[in-house]
């Protein structure tokens, strides 16, 4: 059985989904947003409680738990690091603990922020260095689990697809830009490896699947900056590309700071899973085939947040 942590967000919903598909024994956890999923167990759980989330997980005996929950709101997490320190790194290390007892695999999310974004195409054995609050508590919930003892598997990534809640990720932000005819303003200095996250869920279960452990930079083959993913996604919906603009991470008011080249360097996990990672044409042109095969209106009404 599986457990997944933060079954209501971005990843986490998706993941359930393709759980579901392939008709996974499968336990879901939600904390604010509440969630009814069809043939999966919904359970709301407080994961910065240590006692009730130790609890469930002891009672459990998942064979694998993906910990998906976590506080990503970059600005509010600056403004509030007390909040995401207990999010991102106590509440994952009562997971682990967990884990560790029950002899679970944990694989946990992580992020592309835990670099400077000075140089780019991060491998593995690069070293982190978090320019602000959300990265630095992602990252002390990596070295949470690692201290733990729990078999694990680390994913640093960076993700965009359909979302469950009525919020927008990247893609869709720029989607409904473009087809309310509103200017796109996207930045051209800052450079990423965006993922679908179907396709990131495709991958986390082959992983667990194989019970591949260690750490894994898991993006797209291939990086561009913020503006030519919006372009790029214009081409993929036959949008028009003229109400996209680029304009400078400097010139924002963002309250934390931004590393400005996430890319990622994917040759440990194409070679762990001998295959390529997808390309961000590809990703996009799922993301539109998604949307007109029904898959879109079947997240939301599977996983219907109550």
């Amino acid at each position: 059985m599986i457990l997944v942590t933060g079954a209501s967000g971005l990843l986490g919903s998706n993941i359930i989904m393709h759980l579901q598909s392939k008709n996974e024994a499968t336990v879901a956890l939600y904390n604010s947003k509440s969630i009814s999923v069809t043939n999966v167990q919904c359970i709301k759980a407080d994961i910065t409680n240590e006692r009730v989330i130790k609890e469930i997980i002891y009672s459990l005996k998942p064979d694998s738990i993906i910990h998906c929950a976590a506080l990503t709101n970059v600005d509010w997490c600056e403004k509030h690091p007390s909040d995401a320190y207990n999010i991102n790194a106590n509440a994952t290390r009562f997971i682990a603990e967990a884990a560790h007892e029950i002899n679970a695999l944990l694989f946990y999310i992580s992020t592309d922020s835990v670099f400077d974004g000075k140089k780019g195409n991060y491998k593995e054995s690069d070293c982190p260095n978090p320019v602000n609050t959300y990265a630095k508590s992602k990252l002390r919930g990596e070295s949470e689990i690692i201290k733990s003892g729990v078999e694990y598997c680390i994913a640093r990534t960076n993700i965009h697809g359909w979302n469950l809640q009525n919020k927008f990720s990247l893609s869709e932000w720029i989607l409904n830009k473009l087809e309310t005819k509103q200017k796109v303003p996207a930045f051209f200095d800052v450079t990423f490896s965006p993922l679908l996250v179907n396709d990131l869920a495709t991958i986390i279960l082959d992983m667990v699947k194989k019970r591949s452990t260690g750490l894994y930079h898991i993006g797209s083959s291939d990086f561009c900056n913020k503006f030519e993913f919006a372009c790029k996604l214009a081409d993929v919906f036959d949008l028009e590309k003229s109400l996209i603009h680029p304009v400078s991470i400097d010139d924002m008011s963002l309250i934390a700071k931004r590393p400005k080249n996430m890319s990622l360097n994917t040759t440990k996990v194409c070679t762990t899973l001998k295959r390529k990672m997808p390309d961000i044409i590809s990703g996009l042109e799922k993301f539109k085939l998604l949307s007109e095969s029904g898959y879109v209106q079947d997240l939301k009404n599977n996983g219907e947040v109550i």
